[in-house]
């Protein structure tokens, strides 16, 4: 039985006024560590009860929330007919939003799924990032690294030969490819369940369905064994992970030490508010040793 460390977190700020009719979509920390959230007034239907739409027929009112240090930026999206799920910053003061999915029409028709927002709210750019995007950081170089579901693996929404079938892919602030995870051997990427960037050149992801850990330094990518399956978030520092706690307990969290090509669970982690009771995070993000949630209105922040 391993032992249970408790960490008691204050919340860092709280977004009642800005949540006000709104609701969370994500949220991230940027690529100045940052925090972003990405908020919207309604939830655009999903098709079928199933399917999250790439373009919607009404427009739907979303907020970016931009907070570093005392400062807060606002930027208001009130008619937008994109289905975001992914906010960064780019550009030193411009945002990133991006949807999940793309639908490949035709050749001449590929869905853009990336756009790029002035601080007034104006798109200056867009572009494609491919269908299936799992999760999605931008470097404080302004690159941008995203990874892919199996379905922006194998291919859905008219991608017969899909974008994402590498798994991992490392973009300009333009949309150009620079590089990407190349399956060495048995280190195929079928579903990446969660990634975490470390510095420009320094890019760790989880994958499904070896449930390893790549490392990837500078196009070179090493290969570590976890214990835990089915983690969707990690934060790292060094020789220590802390992972969700996998399939069915994505509210818990394990602190694990590596050991040759092992990380080895040392304890389980449980956070708490100052009174007692357990963080229940509807949006949370990492970006290093970093752990950001949103709980309600209130937001809390960890770093290993």
């Amino acid at each position: 039985m391993k032992k249970t460390r408790t960490i008691s977190l204050a919340p860092v700020a709280d977004l009642s006024g800005e949540m006000q009719d709104f609701s969370p979509v994500s949220i991230a920390i940027g690529p100045q560590n940052e925090w972003c959230f990405l908020l919207v007034r309604e939830y655009p239907p999903l098709i079928g009860g199933s399917f999250p739409s790439t373009v919607t027929k009404e427009q739907y009112h979303y907020k970016v929330i931009i907070m570093k240090g005392n400062e807060k930026k606002v930027i208001d999206l009130p008619d937008e007919k994109w289905n975001y799920h992914y906010v960064q910053t780019i550009d030193d003061d411009q945002v990133l939003l991006a949807g999940a999915r793309s639908y490949y029409h035709d050749a001449d028709h590929i869905e853009k799924n990336a756009r790029v927002y002035t601080s007034a709210g104006q798109c200056i750019r867009s572009f494609c990032l491919g269908d299936g995007i799992q999760d999605l950081y931008v470097t404080d170089s302004n690159t941008i690294w995203t990874s892919y579901f199996d379905e922006g693996v194998f291919g859905n929404y008219g991608w017969d030969e899909p974008i994402g079938s590498k798994g991992l892919i490392h973009w300009d602030s333009f949309g150009r490819q620079l590089e990407w995870h190349d399956p060495e051997g048995e280190h195929y990427i079928d579903d990446c369940y969660a990634m975490n960037i470390v510095s420009n050149e320094e890019v760790w992801f989880y994958y499904y369905s070896d449930f390893h850990i790549g490392v990837r330094v500078e196009g070179h990518t090493d290969y570590y064994v976890p214990d835990v399956k089915g983690a969707n978030l990690f934060a790292v520092k060094e020789d220590m992970l802390l992972m969700d706690g996998g399939y069915g307990n994505h509210d818990g969290f394990y602190e694990l030490k590596r050991k040759g090509s092992r990380y080895r669970t040392q304890k389980h982690i449980r956070f708490i508010k100052p009174n007692g009771v357990a963080i229940q995070s509807s949006a949370r993000s990492t970006r290093g040793n970093q752990l950001l949630f949103l709980d309600g209105t209130e937001v809390y922040y960890y770093e290993i």
